[in-house]
């Protein structure tokens, strides 16, 4: 009795364990389905949240800016290429964004006083609660090349903290 006992709680506690990797990320590790490092990021490409259009509320969509400081275009593919991610502990956790963007692809043109602004999108991350919350936003693109598409992927991420 006593074998089975432990054998049940030891397969309990490893099932347990192991869903918890799955959603779970350390805080300078990878982010699963996104394949850039987090060092590689906001080099080419920068996101910010503008303060005059946004609130920061739990709850409130949030308006974001994504700017292209390299020499060639980035291309994203919202629904497909941003995701948001809370902190939880020492890790991030993925939540839903319930903004809707229907296949919508981006192109962010290279930053210029003929273009000094990029492309703006918002977001409506699925969280709630009474306490301040810390979110991360990435977003992924596709460099192009002679109006190309290549195999180079680059990526930018913002930390952002909502209140109740």
């Amino acid at each position: 009795m006593k074998t089975i006992l432990r054998f049940t709680l030891s397969t309990l506690l490893l099932f347990s364990i192991a869903s918890c990797a799955d959603t779970k990320i350390a805080f300078d590790g990878t982010f699963p389905g996104i394949d850039i490092p987090m060092n590689e990021m906001n080099t080419r490409i920068k996101l910010t949240a503008p303060e005059y259009a946004n609130s920061f509320t739990i709850g409130n969509t949030i308006e974001l800016d994504v700017d292209n400081y390299s020499n060639t275009p980035v291309e994203i593919v919202l629904d497909k290429d941003l995701k948001v991610f809370t902190k939880q502990g020492n890790g991030w956790t993925e939540i839903e964004n319930y903004y809707f963007y229907s296949g919508t692809i981006s192109q962010v043109p290279v930053k210029s006083p003929e273009t000094p602004v990029g492309i703006g999108f918002p977001i409506k991350p699925a969280i709630g609660g009474d306490e301040p919350v810390v979110i991360r936003v990435i977003v992924i693109g596709t460099v192009y090349k002679n109006g190309k598409p290549t195999s180079i992927r680059t990526g930018a991420y913002l930390d952002l903290t909502l209140y109740p």
